[in-house]
């Protein structure tokens, strides 16, 4: 089993950055290699992309959606290690970094940039044995040049490409007045795979279809489809009041007076794969995708404990027996 197809690319103004060069970083897997841009806040994202999007056609100026990518890295060094000649050599997206770090930063004048990687999972354990998780944008290629960008970097956008396996698809709720409703829209869990040991790992991406295409989803789609998908990210306002209101000073209201921004990752667009498919996968290596799944969260959840009680409990992930975990609740194939 392969790991899934998972691509994305973002173009967008540069309105933050977390760099720092530390001559000190050593790779773990050749010391040879040293320095490397890191985070400078560890808990913040490496850089933040504004990326404006102008879809109305007949207004061309007009911004249709906004969305802020915060981008995630890892360490990037200096040079890296040819695997068909084993000589280090200079790493060329060490030198990219190198300029986007001198580059202009804020919502109005930030520089554009490029950044190519893909949608992940982020998961993390927390007390009395839960475990937390998100979506990530994870960053490796990046491109300062507009001339070298998609589309010329005439346009900015954030999307891409995943292929993987439907798992729920649920309505989503809200409450009201005490009273739950549709709104319309679909969420989808959706599983893609990656492969960090001989058995490959299900990782999960929560994902919304929009009112107007819900319908036509699960027409095509059921739970337990392979698929090929089309996700974007948009920036929605939870809450948000725009209504107009007196002020003693000034004459332009906020553009959002209260609530909050959500990052949603939404599908545009998806392929049925069948099993002639490359990138098809079949209900037993799903299965067992899913019991690796099970392996790490247990891990996290355990590295969590020993670092919140500062003990060592029972054996870590390279000693896991994967025999020993149960089919997941959330197995469309069950």
């Amino acid at each position: 089993m392969e790991k899934s197809k998972n691509y994305a690319t973002v173009v967008g103004k540069l309105i933050d950055k977390n760099i720092k060069y530390d001559d000190t970083a050593t790779s773990l897997f050749n010391k040879e290699i040293r320095g490397a841009y890191v985070k400078d806040n560890f808990k913040e994202p490496f850089i933040k992309l504004l990326v404006e999007r102008h879809d109305d056609t007949a207004n061309p100026d007009k911004v249709t959606s906004k969305a802020v990518v915060d981008v995630e890295i890892y360490p990037i060094y200096k040079t890296r290690q040819d695997f068909k000649t084993n000589k280090i050599i200079p790493n060329e997206v060490f030198s990219v970094i190198e300029k986007l770090d001198a580059l202009p930063v804020g919502e109005e004048n930030g520089a554009l940039v490029q950044v190519s990687g893909s949608f992940e999972e982020n998961l993390y354990g927390k007390d009395n044995k839960q475990i937390g998780r998100f979506n990530i944008f994870r960053g490796r290629y990046f491109e300062t040049d507009p001339s070298k960008m998609k589309k010329g970097g005439e346009k900015q956008f954030i999307d891409g490409t995943v292929t993987g396996v439907i798992g729920k698809m649920m309505p989503e709720m809200e409450t009201r007045d005490g009273i739950s409703e549709e709104t319309g829209r679909l969420l989808v869990d959706y599983y893609y795979f990656t492969t960090p040991s001989k058995v490959a790992t299900a990782n999960l991406l929560n994902l919304i279809v929009d009112k107007d295409l819900a319908d036509d989803f699960t027409e095509v789609f059921k739970e337990g489809d392979n698929a090929k998908l089309g996700i974007e990210i948009r920036d929605v306002v939870i809450g948000g009041d725009t209504s107009s209101q007196k002020h003693a000073f000034g004459n332009r209201n906020s553009d959002v007076v209260s609530g909050y921004v959500k990052h949603e990752y939404h599908i545009f667009n998806g392929d049925l794969l069948g099993e002639a498919d490359e990138d098809y996968v079949s209900e037993g290596d799903f299965k067992a995708s899913m019991k690796a799944r099970d392996i790490v969260i247990q891990d996290k959840i355990q590295k969590h404990e020993e670092k919140s009680t500062g003990s060592h409990v029972g054996h870590g992930l390279g000693e896991a027996d994967f025999k020993s975990v149960g089919d997941s609740d959330d197995n469309p194939f069950d």
